[in-house]
């Protein structure tokens, strides 16, 4: 038995031996080979918004939410559909690759649940950039990781009559802001300056009654204040003063009360920064040009009836 024991030990050594170089490079393989993270996607320098719009097919996304499901994508809103369930809102890019979506209505069907049109697409608003080629596009986050994958399914956006979000052919002109990247942000304009803090005021002389006010918040989002209503947003703004903001469409409420100029302003916006002389919150358009700009409240408007 003694001698069974010592017959299987060297037997199980041999093993070893033989074994262990071929062991020890593949070891020293996969310690040497470079560290590749997954899904982090490189930036390109530019992406032209306007390859954006058109009809694709969502191929990947998170937890396989609306995979298989249509996007489509006029100048400025969207609608995602599947046999069950539909979304509409907006969306903004830039060339710099910087991209906004919010839903604003949805509805399902096929005794799906219904919910709140903020949740109708868990993933939208963790996706801060995007990247276009011929025949795909991905989203991606803030640490540019891929969030979802489409395939484009067709050059022209399909209409969906059941949403109030409404998509339709591009027509000339629908994209002109988007015709050129915007110029460099001038020297003068600090994209970096904390405007976070505070309200803002618009800087050209306004009705006395409306105190219009705009506040910008660290989570994301604008909230304005005015006259007969207010409204609020998402906002994005880059080290580079590239600025993206939705300004969500007058409802019924728009022929009593419709949205001031100053937010119209607001969703036009390709670039902003603060004055480094002035103080005063800057925003121009894609060809460099001031559409508003706003100062901090003072005396005399706080004093302002309401």
């Amino acid at each position: 038995m003694r001698e069974a024991a010592r017959a299987r030990k060297h037997s199980l050594v041999a093993l070893v031996q033989a074994v262990w170089p071929w062991t020890l490079s593949v070891a020293l393989v996969v310690a040497c080979a470079p560290a590749v993270p997954r899904d982090v996607v490189a930036q390109p320098t530019q992406v032209d918004p306007r390859a954006v719009v058109g009809t694709w097919r969502i191929e990947a996304s998170p937890d396989g939410e609306l995979l298989g499901a249509s996007a489509s994508f006029d100048a400025g809103s969207f609608v995602v559909e599947d046999d069950c369930f539909r979304a509409g809102g907006q969306w903004r890019a830039s060339w710099s690759g910087a991209f906004l979506a919010r839903s604003v209505d949805a509805q399902t069907a096929c005794d799906v649940p219904a919910q709140p049109h903020t949740e109708a697409i868990p993933w939208l608003d963790t996706i801060t950039a995007v990247i276009v080629g011929a025949d795909d596009m991905t989203f991606l986050d803030a640490g540019r990781s891929a969030v979802a994958r489409l395939s484009r399914i067709a050059h022209e956006p399909t209409d969906s009559g059941l949403l109030i979000t409404k998509v339709s052919a591009v027509q000339a002109g629908d994209l002109d802001q988007y015709a050129r990247p915007a110029p460099e942000l001038p020297d003068r304009l600090d994209p970096k300056a904390d405007f976070t803090t505070g309200d803002w005021v618009p800087d050209l002389p306004t009705d006395p009654v409306a105190r219009p006010s705009l506040d910008f918040q660290a989570n994301g989002m604008w909230y304005a204040r005015y006259d007969c209503n207010g409204k609020g947003g998402p906002w994005a703004l880059t080290g580079e003063g590239t600025f993206l903001a939705l300004v969500r469409p007058d409802g019924a409420e728009g022929e009593a009360c419709p949205t001031p100029g100053f937010l119209t302003a607001l969703q036009a916006a390709a670039q902003a920064g603060v004055d480094r002389d002035s103080g005063k919150l800057l925003f121009l358009d894609s060809d460099g040009q001031v559409l508003q700009s706003f100062r901090r409240p003072n005396s005399d408007d706080r004093r302002r009836p309401s």
